[in-house]
């Protein structure tokens, strides 16, 4: 009886030619500066709400706010 092959099981190699790794190569590069400005941008946002909120309790009781009893 014949063994069943498996087609996926053999590794298969690529060769691009020198356009396409340039192609390829200018592509990454393009993510990485996309991907490092939006962590930037992230952080920058984090750190200017993070700035402008004032955590719980630390702020005191404005008179104005507080209704006489």
């Amino acid at each position: 009886m014949p063994q069943p092959t498996n087609k996926r099981s053999k590794a298969q190699t690529f060769e691009l030619s020198p356009d396409q790794a340039k192609a390829v190569k200018m592509k990454k590069r393009i993510f990485g500066l996309v991907a490092l400005a939006f962590v930037v941008v992230v952080f920058f946002l984090t750190y200017d709400i993070l700035n402008r909120t004032t955590m719980p309790g630390k702020k005191k009781h404005l008179p104005t706010s507080i209704t006489p009893e």
